[in-house]
């Protein structure tokens, strides 16, 4: 012990409590005994609710998971305690100690992801495991490798329900058909066995209902659980490289970020059975290496980086822009002592090490098919759909997640803190949107945002990193900004409500539900404003077609489906262009639909370029016209046809469009009446009559918009 200069004690690395340290060695046997139980309880959830008294099953889950928690505070606590000796690793004792609390934070994210899955997959409206495309080809590899020692996939196919007429239907003549990269699986197979060991151990002590089959429940769970581990690795890999550039705050809420706010978040939930957390893990182990180690590198740390390049193009092939990382290294300026040679030898052998770790899917690849690889999206190299992969509210990169477009914003504030690294990061990103937005469904089919960028998010950590610490400065220094943005919130949100009343969306003499208003304020101020997110190219359309933001969000998508649209009265909202009457109060007393109010109106129709449609229209006139409406079609300027509208009936169009006359994307369909006149029936139908009040003109009444493509 020694004085501590105020009269107390502290104490010294030799005189620490001595049992301190056999306490944290308990805890941290502790700790892995109980994550070995968190991992069987997962995977016998999907079989029993309740399984040796609750220890196991689904409610073992939530109660390891405490137990865990519990454990973890106590190993934090004694770590951080006076009496226990720190090891010097140049933080100080303030920075191992947030590093510490910080870990354990991610710990309890990483235990909520566990049971919410569990919650998830039990849930009676959950669909069944590993169901869809994409998944039962991941997950097939395990049972064929380890069980039928083949490539074959047709028999775990088989034994998915649903699974083999979904493949049947799609590549019909190919009921084996399995393209997907075999990394994930192999990042899977410890899982795996681990979890063939637990099924038969289980077995063997009597517990029923539990088959080593290799493809039930119990090893559909593991690979999901070893999908959430990889996630929670991947983020403290992503977080020990922030830690070097920007403070311990600044990399954890980053680093929370990209887990939580980004498409990640679903594939570690809802379809762990994709390759995108073990993407992730991937590239953040990639990332870390080439952090830990780019100012100077041996041998062994070159051909560890390629492993790593390796292993992420393993997962998904398109990790190979990763390959910008020991590229940019060998392009800095040399250090004192280090020969173009040595720099050369070491780039050759992390190449080595990336094409030996590469070297499974290159056989499997032959295999199958030879030395070519699968047949892939088709792509259109010089049309990439650039400005949709970015803002469209069909899987839009920003549209969907808006902190992607904080951490492209934050390569600014990055550039200032590092050059190399900014344009390492910028270049990875812009090839790697560019890539994607060249494939022919560059949406990525039925997915949860922008997916395919999951394992770009390590890439992005800094620059989200460096947007986050300049925003904090920024509100530091200048004060008034974060609050005048709470009072322009505020303001809006009371002029929301103020104009939910005056229409009607909200009752006046009723009781009203948050969800009510709420979703009644997000629906006027996406009808006004569109998805801030998607600017400037919703802004863009809305000034083209003189039509207002929001509507850029349903119609730039709705052309991906070769243009089939059915909607009726009020969901034909988005697809209507100028001279129809959309107000809020004309919507709710026109039930049937929208009211053309001038002579010209437009739709708005997405199509496709070279093919050809039917699109019928339902018109009605309003009530009180005496004769008959007449009506001509026009598509882009180009005539389709006439027709006349008979009073007190529904009057159905059929237009039939020439694959030469739509063009790709939005095309704009004209509708000329002969003429416009009063309504006969009163949009207000209470309160005092003003009889100077000018009467709605309307030409027409559309209920139905239907566009059906002919050729698909």
């Amino acid at each position: 012990m020694a004085d501590d200069g105020h009269g107390g004690v502290t104490p010294t690395a030799s005189g620490a409590a001595p049992f301190l340290g056999l306490i944290v060695k308990i805890q941290v046997a502790v700790l892995c005994l109980l994550l070995v139980f968190l991992f069987i309880a997962v995977v016998t959830a999907p079989s029993y609710a309740v399984l040796w008294g609750g220890l196991l099953g689904a409610r073992g889950v939530w109660l390891v998971s405490l137990m865990v928690v519990l454990i973890a505070v106590q190993y934090c606590a004694v770590r951080g305690s006076r009496w226990m000796p720190e090891t010097d690793t140049g933080a100080g004792p303030g920075g191992r100690r947030s590093a510490r609390w910080a870990r354990f934070l991610f710990l309890c994210v990483f235990l909520v992801l566990v049971n919410r899955f569990v919650a998830n997959v039990r849930s009676p409206y959950a669909p069944g495991l590993v169901t869809g495309h994409d998944q039962p080809q991941y997950y097939a590899y395990l049972h064929s490798w380890l069980f039928d020692r083949d490539l074959d996939s047709t028999n775990e196919y088989a034994a998915i329900p649903g699974i083999p007429e979904l493949m049947a239907r799609v590549h019909p003549g190919n009921p084996g058909h399995n393209v997907a990269p075999v990394g994930t699986p192999v990042l899977w197979v410890p899982f795996y066995v681990a979890a063939h060991g637990v099924v038969a151990a289980l077995g063997a002590l009597g517990v029923p209902e539990l088959v080593a089959d290799g493809l039930g429940a119990p090893y559909a769970a593991a690979a999901a659980f070893g999908s959430l581990i990889l996630g929670w690795a991947g983020a403290l890999l992503s977080q020990a490289v922030l830690r070097r550039s920007f403070s311990e705050r600044t990399a954890l809420f980053a680093t929370l970020t990209l887990w939580l706010a980004t498409p990640l978040l679903w594939y570690l939930i809802y379809e762990p059975w994709m390759s995108h957390a073990a993407s992730f893990f991937a590239a953040a182990l990639a990332v870390f290496l080439w952090d830990r180690f780019r100012e100077g590198r041996t041998r062994w740390q070159w051909a560890a980086l390629g492993g790593a390049i390796g292993l992420a193009m393993l997962v998904r092939p398109s990790h190979l822009v990763l390959l910008a990382l020991p590229v940019a290294d060998a392009l800095r300026p040399a250090a004192p002592g280090e020969g173009v040679r040595r720099r050369v030898a070491g780039l050759a052998l992390c190449a080595a090490s990336v094409f030996l770790v590469f070297t499974p899917q290159l056989f499997t690849w032959w295999a199958r098919s030879g030395f070519s690889p699968p047949p892939g999206n088709p792509m259109r190299w010089t049309e990439p759909a650039l400005v949709r992969m970015l803002f469209s509210a069909h899987h839009g990169i920003f549209a969907w997640h808006p902190v992607m477009l904080l951490g492209f914003l934050g390569l600014i504030p990055l550039w200032r803190r590092c050059r190399r690294t900014t344009v390492v990061v910028a270049v990875i990103l812009a090839v790697s949107v560019y890539l994607n937005a060249a494939l022919d469904n560059w949406w990525g089919g039925a997915s949860f945002g922008a997916r395919r960028f999951c394992g770009l998010l390590p890439i992005l950590a800094p620059a989200l990193a460096a947007f986050g610490s300049w925003a904090v400065g920024l509100a530091r220094r200048r004060p008034a900004i974060p609050v005048a943005a709470v009072v322009l919130a505020l303001i809006v949100y009371n002029g929301l409500l103020a104009a939910q009343l005056s229409s009607r969306e909200i009752p006046a003499s009723e009781p009203t539900s948050f969800r009510q208003a709420w979703g009644a304020s997000a629906e006027q101020f996406h009808d006004v404003f569109g998805n801030p997110f998607s600017y400037p190219a919703n802004l863009w359309f809305a000034w083209k077609h003189g039509v207002r933001p929001s509507q850029y969000d349903v119609v730039s998508g709705a052309v991906l489906n070769c243009g089939a649209v059915e909607v009726h009265a009020k969901d034909m909202r988005p697809y209507l262009g100028q001279g129809w009457d959309v107000s809020s109060p004309a919507a709710h007393a026109t039930a049937l639909g929208f009211v053309a109010n001038r002579p010209r109106a437009t739709l708005l129709v997405p199509l496709l370029a070279g093919h050809s449609y039917d699109i019928v229209l339902d018109l009605r006139l309003p009530r009180g016209f005496g004769h008959e409406q007449a009506a001509r079609f026009a598509l882009n300027g180009r005539d389709l046809d006439s027709a006349p509208l008979k009073p007190d009936e529904v009057n159905r169009c059929e237009l039939h469009v020439e694959p030469g006359t739509a063009q790709e994307g939005v095309n704009e369909l004209a509708i000329q009446f002969a003429y416009v006149r009063a309504k006969g029936e009163r949009t207000v139908q209470y309160g005092i009559d003003v009889p100077s009040r000018r009467p709605a003109p309307a030409a027409a009444l559309l209920s139905r918009l239907a566009v059906r493509p002919l050729d698909e």
